[in-house]
């Protein structure tokens, strides 16, 4: 029995003869064809999808969909499997930095400390000048000065006018005698005090400034020491001493691949910790590929170190590069073992020659004693 709803949303009950006809034979291709069913899926959803955009209804495209086609939405499990794929698609490879050298770094700040020292210049005062008129000291000497002429001329004007003399040219001459007298002696006596004064200013400044800049100097070359100090250490620690345990051991690990192994190490501890879920222990996994990779271009065998083994596994490797000394005792332990086993073989073969040499013997003896 057909459906009441068919393509393109026509009721059957209310369609006329074509109209049913039509519904009929597409449901029976829905029926016995997927191709067409899957193609009739995807369209009905882009005319929801564009009905819907346009504010338009959808109910009789909706029907369509779930009951003449069947249609059943994706559920929120598949939609979460999706989206964990995506994220897995979308998660950053680890990349592979090379690993650096921590005396290559010190030796580069010695450098660049060396030609910071050699473009340092002492930088010289300004030659001394003094302008009295600019010299707050002076022009408050200047103002003091003037009342106390003022002062003085306005005294000597009162005795004159008390002996009959009022203001006379005498009184004058007096009066710019006093004012004379007391510019002379400022002249004479305060401004070569207070150009005095300002050169020893001048004087402890550039005294000051020469102090601070051989500080700074001297901090640049005492920065200097102390990285070289440091480098030494440091080549020490992480070059001299692997070889010193290679001259002894035949075995040469560079200190980069030792901090590689560390930290492959230290990221397994994490993976294999309790309560860890797998997107984390593969984040970790992807960070250890960064430092396998380190391995590998330092000449060491990553696969000591790989995700197929578990931490106690691949701490108890002891991996490294043979020394041309260490070569040369795996050479020699060979040649022990050969000749060694060589030794044995033809001690051996001795053996079994001698064993039918005496049965050879024993059998002639025999011969001759029935003879």
């Amino acid at each position: 029995m057909a459906t009441s709803t068919g393509y393109g949303g026509v009721n059957y009950s209310t369609t006329n003869a074509a109209g049913k006809k039509n519904i009929v034979n597409n449901q029976n291709k829905i029926a016995n064809d997927q191709k067409y069913k899957q193609d009739e899926i995807n369209r009905t959803l882009s005319v929801i999808a564009n009905r819907e955009k346009q504010g338009l209804n959808t109910s009789d495209q909706q029907k369509y969909l779930t009951v003449n086609l069947g249609y059943t939405a994706p559920t929120n499990q598949s939609n979460a499997m999706v989206q964990a794929a995506n994220n897995v698609k979308s998660t950053p490879q680890a990349t592979y930095t090379p690993p650096t050298s921590q005396t290559a770094d010190t030796l580069n700040r010695i450098n660049d400390f060396i030609n910071k020292q050699s473009q340092f210049q002492f930088t010289t005062p300004d030659p001394f000048t003094y302008d009295q008129n600019s010299d707050p000291a002076y022009q408050a000497q200047l103002a003091e000065a003037k009342r106390n002429v003022e002062n003085q001329q306005a005294d000597t004007n009162a005795f004159l006018r008390a002996g009959g003399q009022g203001k006379s040219s005498y009184s004058e001459m007096v009066a710019n005698q006093v004012g004379s007298n007391a510019m002379q002696s400022i002249a004479n006596d305060l401004v070569p005090q207070l150009m005095q004064q300002a050169y020893q200013r001048y004087n402890d400044d550039a005294n000051r400034n020469m102090q601070a800049q051989q500080l700074n100097y001297g901090v640049g070359q005492d920065t200097i020491g102390s990285l070289s100090n440091l480098y030494g250490l440091q080549d020490n620690e992480y070059f001299q001493k692997p070889i010193a345990e290679a001259q002894l051991t035949g075995n040469y690990l560079p200190t980069e691949a030792r901090q590689a192994i560390n930290n492959i190490l230290g990221l397994k501890q994490q993976a294999e910790a309790s309560g860890i879920t797998a997107q984390e222990r593969t984040a970790l996994s992807q960070q250890a590929d960064v430092y396998r990779t380190q391995l590998q271009a330092l000449g060491i065998d990553p696969s000591f170190y790989g995700a197929n083994r578990n931490y106690n596994q691949a701490s108890a490797s002891n991996p490294g590069i043979r020394t041309l000394a260490g070569q040369q005792l795996d050479m020699s332990r060979n040649d022990q073992a050969f000749n060694q086993q060589f030794s044995q073989d033809q001690f051996a073969y001795q053996k079994a020659r001698d064993a039918i040499s005496d049965q050879q013997w024993r059998a002639q003896f025999d011969q001759s004693v029935r003879q």
